[in-house]
């Protein structure tokens, strides 16, 4: 699969060129930087491919473009789109309402897959916190979530689609709606992120986290869930769609 990466030189997009340089079955075609970056021009791990700015269209046309960049870029990114790759994978976070819908239009085009959480095995966890708050839907579940001390003190967006996976799982099971589910938000060190989910019952409690140790954990649910979108039609996908359609549930 041919990939190419924007916000090549970011946190996750060093990790995402160290994955396709070491795996048998892809390519690294393209790697996308700011028009003011130092890493602009320079060589990719010794060879002939170079960073680039977006101003420049790629010699070669992508299976797959994964963007782990900003809204800003990943905007810019959007221009000439079907000239760049035939799929979308988005990991940027912090995207507004018309940059959302924006994407959504992108979608009409192409296979685009956004999601603010790409963490391997993130779906499953989120699974389970879905099936306990059906299983006990007159019960209310808290979380919690630690991050960076370098990153904003409000929930994030994992946090608040988990939070929204729960209150539709307890109104399917028959849960009351007018229910306030807490988020505690932690900020310290350089934790890479730590998500838990609590349930008492009184006599029994549940609680069941999930913490991601390395970015590459990142770079590598993105790399999956690009070989898994390449081959869809156009349209909008999530990696619970991927997940779903590994357990039989599609």
């Amino acid at each position: 699969m041919d990939i190419a990466i924007l916000g090549a030189s970011g946190r996750v997009g060093k990790f995402l060129i160290e994955e396709v340089l070491q795996s048998e079955r892809d390519q690294l075609v393209a790697c996308y930087v700011s028009d003011d970056s130092a890493h602009l021009g320079q060589s990719i791990a010794g060879s002939e491919l170079r960073y680039q700015s977006l101003s420049e269209l790629p010699g070669q046309r992508s299976d797959v473009l994964i963007d782990f960049s900003t809204p800003v870029a990943t905007m810019a990114g959007l221009d000439d789109l079907e000239l760049r790759t035939k799929a979308l994978v988005v990991g940027t976070t912090g995207l507004n309402t018309q940059q959302e819908a924006r994407l959504q239009l992108a979608s009409q085009q192409l296979p685009v897959m956004i999601s603010a959480n790409f963490a391997e095995s993130f779906e499953p966890f989120v699974a389970a916190c879905r099936n306990i708050s059906a299983a006990y839907p007159q019960h209310v579940p808290e979380l919690e979530e630690t991050y960076h001390d370098r990153k904003k003190a409000t929930p994030s967006g994992t946090s608040l689609r988990i939070r929204r996976e729960i209150l539709d799982a307890r109104r399917i099971a028959g849960g009351t709606d007018d229910i306030e589910i807490p988020i505690n938000v932690i900020r310290e060190g350089d934790v890479i992120g730590q998500h838990q989910f609590r349930l008492d019952l009184g006599s029994t409690k549940f609680e069941i986290g999930f913490e991601v140790d390395s970015l590459a954990s990142f770079a590598r649910g993105a790399l999956q869930a690009g070989r898994w979108v390449r081959d869809r039609s156009a349209g909008s996908y999530t990696p619970n769609d991927v997940f779903a359609s590994k357990h039989g549930n599609n």
